[in-house]
């Protein structure tokens, strides 16, 4: 063997050895941060935002609006309940419909009157329809009657 083919086996190796630590160090550090997830997991305390649900509910009702606005008031609960902790804004949680029946933001606010969220609850707009959109918007619960 020639003494210049020696140091050109020593820098081919060397070149195939940086090239794996590479490789390694990078599988390792993907594998801890993954077993961060999975160590988060296993333990309970993950910061994780909430997920809201976002649903559309039909209401089947022959003209009975009360079913319609327990439904919304039902809904409008449950997203706030859901929500609590959760600092997103405008995440749409439920939208409640009904063909044949409507409720207005007065309907809404007598049932909510004298609970203790009712003052979480904000109506965009006043008129009357057979759709309810609820919303969540920085600890507030939008119902919008459209």
């Amino acid at each position: 063997m020639k003494k210049a083919a020696l140091p050109l086996n020593y820098a081919f190796l060397i070149f195939v050895s940086v090239i794996a630590v590479f490789v390694i160090v990078g599988m390792l550090s993907k594998w801890s941060l993954s077993s961060n997830k999975f160590m988060c997991k296993l333990s309970g305390d993950c910061d994780e935002q909430i997920l809201l649900d976002k649903q559309t509910i039909t209401v089947q009702s022959s003209g009975d609006n009360t079913r319609f606005v327990n439904e919304i008031v039902k809904h409008a609960k449950i997203c706030y309940e859901r929500s609590k902790g959760n600092e997103n804004a405008g995440e749409l949680c439920y939208t409640v419909k009904c063909e044949t029946c409507s409720a207005s933001n007065n309907d809404i606010s007598s049932v909510l009157t004298g609970s203790d969220w009712d003052t979480k609850i904000d109506y965009s707009e006043f008129s009357s329809s057979n759709k309810a959109i609820i919303e969540f918007d920085y600890g507030d619960i939008i119902v919008r009657i459209r």
